[in-house]
């Protein structure tokens, strides 16, 4: 099959957050299986630009990767919070004119990410062409979410974004959460649930020194960083020998404010900056927790890897993530300071219950999230848009 993938960000855009993984891996593993994969992405890095050649496609890993400059309004220089950078602004005029001239046809056109300029022409094409599209929001569409920004979404969604859901075969959530908030904006397509997936590290044993507390995510509020750099002030008054570790890049301009806020409490916080590659891998395999106080997520991909490296997960309901209890892999804590104290110093006085949650995280890695098997939900997925047959199972409606 020929594939066209559409996203804000393509490798090494590690900045972007969870989509761009996720779409580096089902991209990589569909070329491995023979497949002719294209991925049109941008030059954004979130807060920079990638040092791309804009003007040509690259070969990589057997994918096909085009990063299309984008282009912001001028109203985008006023220095103001109001006019920071979304993706609803977002525009990418050379990937229009692109696929509007594309002699090459697609079997499947696939989305990834609500509210990005590529959509609504993605669909475009797919209309015109009767190409079977794919749309998938990555979580976006989450009434949490929605309310952030909330007259701009609700500008997009009026305007062209419901339009470019309505063209979609399927759309694809990767939780029945996120199937629900689909069908909350009156969509009636078919959905397919299919979740993240994570590549297995080898397995490594923790340490049994300090208890290391990892959040490693964009500071940005809803990531709920704040939350936890005020757990980490009340765990310094009882155990100051507790590590909190903060990775991530500063998506919303706060990093400044939890230091001062983490110094005043007297939390034994770190703050890392953006970490990718061997420093990453190091600080996932030399922590002993993850903590993600989120008011939403899609799937997070953070929590996944953390899982895969042998992490107990403490985190929200927010997260969507109902498996972790029942598989003794973490804990769903209410989104305040003294929940996840409370939870930190119980574990931090039990180290063999640490040690028993980080084994059942990989295992539940290893059997529901590999990459191969949520690829095949994919490769199963377009087979059956490419060439349609009638189902010998029940289809979501």
């Amino acid at each position: 099959m020929r594939i066209l993938f559409t996203s804000i960000g393509y490798k090494p855009a590690w900045k972007l957050g969870g989509p761009v993984p996720v779409l580096v891996a089902i991209a990589e593993e569909l070329a491995r299986r023979g497949h002719e994969v294209w991925v049109a992405a941008t030059d954004s890095n979130l807060t920079e630009r990638l040092e791309v050649d804009t003007s040509r496609w690259h070969e990589m890993e057997g994918v096909r990767v085009r990063y299309f400059p984008i282009v912001d309004p001028p109203y985008r220089r006023i220095p103001h919070p109001a006019f920071r950078r979304s993706n609803i602004e977002y525009a990418v005029p050379e990937f229009r004119r692109w696929l509007e001239d594309a002699e090459a046809g697609f079997d499947v056109v696939h989305s990834h990410l609500g509210f990005l300029y590529a959509n609504r022409h993605a669909a475009a094409y797919c209309r015109k062409t009767g190409t079977p599209y794919v749309y998938q929001a990555h979580g976006v569409f989450d009434p949490v979410r929605l309310r952030h920004r909330p007259f701009r979404k609700w500008l997009a969604l009026t305007l062209w974004e419901k339009r470019a859901c309505a063209t979609a075969s399927t759309l694809v959530a990767l939780t029945e959460y996120e199937a629900q908030s689909y069908r909350r904006l009156g969509l009636r397509n078919p959905i397919e649930v299919i979740p993240n997936g994570v590549d297995l590290p080898p397995a490594v044993e923790k340490g049994d020194g300090p208890l290391t507390c990892l959040f490693l995510s964009r500071l940005h509020p809803l990531k709920g960083v704040d939350v936890l750099v005020e757990a980490a002030g009340i765990v310094a008054r009882e155990d100051p020998t507790i590590r909190f570790l903060v990775a991530g890049p500063d998506e919303a301009g706060i990093e400044g404010d939890l230091r001062k806020r983490a110094a005043e409490c007297g939390a034994n916080v770190q703050f890392l900056g953006t970490v990718a590659g061997e420093k990453k891998e190091r600080l996932l395999q030399d922590s002993h927790l993850f903590l993600l106080a989120t008011e939403s997520e899609g799937f997070s991909i953070a929590i996944l890897e953390a899982l895969a490296h042998g992490c107990g997960v403490l985190t929200t309901p927010g997260a969507h993530f109902r498996e972790l209890e029942p598989a003794g892999a973490g804990r769903i804590l209410a989104k305040d300071p003294r929940a996840f104290a409370d939870t930190i110093l119980a574990l931090a006085a039990d180290r063999d219950r640490v040690r028993a949650m980080g084994r059942a995280a990989r295992n539940l890695v290893e059997q529901r999230y590999s990459w191969d098997r949520v690829v095949d939900l994919y490769e199963d997925l377009y087979s059956r848009l490419v060439s349609p047959v009638e189902p010998n199972r029940e289809v979501r409606r």
